[in-house]
């Protein structure tokens, strides 16, 4: 505050010299008088004559605008800006003229929260790396190759030409065959089951579910010629859908518990015999077709394949139908002492077979 105390001094000094010598120049040593009544009386001290002096001076606009240039030329304080005042006073003040301050709100506000956010994003976006082709895992690429086939491109098709196949927990032996069959609770059951889980894989499946032995039966023909009947079955599903390609006949053994049945990881299986028709004119393909099958199923679930069997025509039919693909196999699923519920773990473990089958490119 010294510093404006000093201002302030020389400030009333100029200014007291400056009308004193207005004062003198202009009246030449006579008496001022005011047209205001309490200026009417004569006053002849230098006191009085400096007071009228400055009251005439304020009353001029010329000795104001004089006045504040030599304040503003000896102190740097504007009279009519006020800030240029507290610049010489107040330590950390703002310099310059205060009027040129002004506010300009940006053109786009930015929200703090949703730059956070895109920062944020960013970096994540650094951390993906890409996956080389190298990375992918056998898994993904069976699901891959399952779903590029589709549920609307059929190409397997499930039948069962002993449909009435069934087991002894759930019934007996019947007269005509000496054969432990049901009418409901069968081989047609298991088939179901397959086209299900291969379905759900991406692998479009038909079943067939016609009771074949019925049929025999209304027709009067013998069970030997159960073969004939389903191939009408085959013969009727390719025409009905051309991409058909692979045909699996479901049936069960009639060997005992001990030799058709393995648990693995603590569940029990109903374990799968792989037969081929030395009599088909695909045999050797068929064969090839059955052996992978096979080895797959030893890499995935050990001890569930009894193996793989060529049967021709001494040993039962020799065709099995097998001449309508170079993919067609009879599958024996457990047997007569296995349960429906083993049987049905089997075909899911079967699901998995095809399905990595299928990702090899076949």
């Amino acid at each position: 505050m010294l510093g404006l105390k000093r201002y302030w001094y020389l400030m009333s000094f100029l200014f007291g010299f400056f009308m004193a010598f207005t004062l003198f120049s202009s009246s030449n040593g006579s008496v001022i008088t005011f047209p205001h009544p309490l200026f009417q009386k004569n006053e002849t001290t230098v006191i009085n004559q400096l007071v009228n002096g400055a009251r005439l001076f304020l009353i001029d606009e010329t000795n104001k605008k004089i006045a504040s240039h030599v304040l503003e030329l000896s102190s740097g304080v504007n009279t009519q800006k006020l800030n240029t005042l507290l610049n010489k006073e107040l330590p950390g003040s703002l310099r310059g003229n205060w009027e040129t301050i002004v506010a300009i709100p940006p053109q786009n506000p930015v929200n703090p929260i949703i730059e956070l956010q895109k920062e944020k994003l960013a970096a994540l976006k650094t951390e993906i790396k890409p996956i080389k082709p190298e990375q992918i895992t056998n898994k993904s690429m069976t699901n891959a190759t399952a779903a590029s086939l589709g549920n609307n491109k059929k190409i397997v098709f499930v039948y069962q030409t002993h449909n009435r196949e069934s087991w002894l927990s759930v019934t007996s032996p019947t007269k005509l065959t000496k054969s432990v069959e049901h009418p409901t609770k069968n081989m047609t059951l298991i088939g179901r089951k397959l086209a299900e889980k291969l379905s759900e894989k991406g692998i479009g499946t038909i079943v067939n579910t016609d009771d074949f032995y019925q049929k025999l039966l209304d027709q009067g023909n013998s069970y030997v010629d159960s073969y004939e009947e389903s191939l009408k079955a085959i013969q009727s599903a390719k025409k009905k859908n051309k991409s058909l390609g692979y045909f699996f006949d479901l049936h069960r053994d009639d060997k005992p518990r001990e030799k058709t049945t393995v648990t693995i990881n603590g569940k029990e299986y109903a374990r799968i015999f792989f037969v081929v028709g030395a009599s088909s004119k695909h045999s050797d393909k068929n064969r090839e077709f059955a052996e992978e099958l096979h080895n797959i199923m030893e890499s995935k679930y050990p001890d569930l394949s009894r193996g793989i069997i060529d049967k021709g025509e001494d040993g039962g039919d020799g065709e099995y139908n097998q001449s309508v693909s170079p993919n067609s196999m009879l599958l024996e699923i457990g047997g007569i002492e296995n349960s429906m519920d083993e049987g049905y773990n089997s075909i899911e473990a079967f699901s998995e077979v095809f399905e990595e089958y299928l990702s090899k490119a076949h």
